[in-house]
């Protein structure tokens, strides 16, 4: 299993899928598609382009400047130096740096049996993600509107007492990816984020995928790694950050 290969691959998919979800905004040219959804997130908003290839400096400064103000990513299924010319000439950051994880999707026997529950009220899995600082109250309504169902991103939650108390949301592509994963800090330590990830897996088993992703926090990459995921680097010049505040003179 290439790890960086098959986890940029899911990448790609994953931010395609947002332009099936409410409240996005899709533009479209030659060779590339960009969606906006307005969240403060580069996993949420941003282009998906193969190569240059379709791609002119017009067309980049005219992104940046679509994006202005909102964090996104640019994602290429190849590395192309002409690509990468444009985009750091405008501003982009090339991702150098930067680590995947992965394993063969292997089943194991739940830790923690029939706490993980189907997300049913989006409001579970937005307290959670509330609690735990990813966005202010400001956010709420539209991040709401993401969680809407769709066929290829999964949602859970586990409630303790009534109450939700983690989260986790994984998508359905190349690969199955665990997008994100939540626990209330006054929870944590007690293997909930193991159980969300685990019924991931299964998940991403049951719908046939062979390999399991993600790209997490230096706090997640011990989850992962004792969970016994390996670690790539990604790939050099296939994803790029842009920059917030238009075009440079």
């Amino acid at each position: 299993m290439d790890v960086a290969v098959v986890a940029e691959r899911t990448a790609l998919g994953r931010l395609l899928c947002q332009a099936d979800l409410p409240g996005t905004e899709v533009r479209g040219g030659e060779g590339w598609v960009a969606v906006r959804t307005g969240l403060g997130s580069n996993d949420l908003n941003g282009v998906v382009s193969q190569g240059a290839e379709g791609v002119s400096a017009a067309d980049v400064a005219d992104l940046v400047a679509w994006f202005d103000g909102v964090p996104a990513s640019w994602l290429t299924s190849r590395a192309d130096p002409l690509l990468t010319e444009l985009l750091v000439a405008a501003g982009a950051r090339p991702e150098r740096t930067g680590h995947w994880v992965g394993r063969d999707l292997v089943v194991a026997e739940p830790s923690l049996p029939g706490v993980v529950l189907p997300l049913g009220d989006p409001s579970d899995h937005l307290d959670v993600a509330q609690a735990c600082g990813w966005f202010g109250p400001d956010e709420r309504a539209a991040r709401r509107e993401q969680l809407l169902p769709h066929p290829l991103l999964v949602h859970r939650v586990v409630r303790r007492d009534g109450a939700p108390v983690a989260m986790a949301t994984g998508f359905v592509g190349t690969a199955l990816e665990v997008v994100a994963v939540a626990v209330r800090p006054e929870h944590r330590r007690q293997g909930l984020a193991r159980a969300l990830v685990e019924d991931l897996v299964a998940v991403g088993h049951d719908r046939g995928l062979g390999q399991v992703v993600a790209a997490p926090t230096p706090d997640g990459a011990r989850l992962f790694a004792a969970l016994g995921f390996t670690s790539a680097p990604v790939t050099p010049d296939v994803c790029f950050y842009l920059p917030t505040r238009g075009a440079p003179d």
